[in-house]
């Protein structure tokens, strides 16, 4: 039988929605910095060492990747691969102003790692159940700020639910296809 164009077209404009999203989260979307040690020059690759090169004083790496306040007391959670072997994370909020975060924890399966600075009174964005549960086609709001160009926001939707992980012990992941 054919579907009426009124059961799929809902008369709904959502840009006010993820407007008033976006500006409600981003105060607690923060830029991680993680430094690492260059690679050590010792075994170095043929025609990539050159002799006027000194390893001591190649200067360390730095990456990025956001990440987001989830309590006023400043913990902060962000992926893994952003922090992992880090010897110093650094904290870069809205403002430009800076903090070095302690990593208190990560998950290598699921590429999530919780990170703490000083801090109270924070801007943070709160785990709370929903009555209803997340549903393959409801929309989603990734904000973040990758580059550290400033707040990014994309919208998409739940393409998936029921995901598995690489046979993770982790169950029922939802696949979405926002990303910043």
């Amino acid at each position: 039988p054919q579907i009426p164009i009124q059961a799929v077209q809902p008369a709904l404009d959502l840009s006010d929605a993820f407007v008033t999203v976006a500006q409600t989260v981003t105060p607690a979307v923060v830029r991680i910095e993680a430094r690492r040690r260059s690679p050590s020059a010792a075994s170095p690759r043929p025609g990539l060492f050159r002799p006027d090169q000194n390893p001591q004083t190649r200067p360390d790496r730095v990456t990025g990747g956001s990440g987001f306040i989830i309590s006023d007391d400043g913990y902060i959670l962000t992926n893994n691969h952003v922090v992992e072997d880090a010897t110093k994370v650094t904290v870069v909020f809205e403002d430009g102003s800076e903090q070095v975060a302690e990593v208190v924890g990560t998950d290598e399966r699921t590429d999530l790692a919780v990170l703490k600075i000083e801090g109270e009174n924070l801007p943070f964005v709160g785990f709370e159940g929903d009555e209803q549960p997340s549903r393959v086609g409801d929309w989603v709001v990734a904000v973040g700020n990758p580059f550290g160009l400033g707040g990014t926001v994309t919208v998409g939707v739940i393409s998936g639910a029921g995901r598995d992980i690489g046979g993770s012990s982790y169950g029922d992941f939802l696949q979405i296809d926002a990303a910043v």
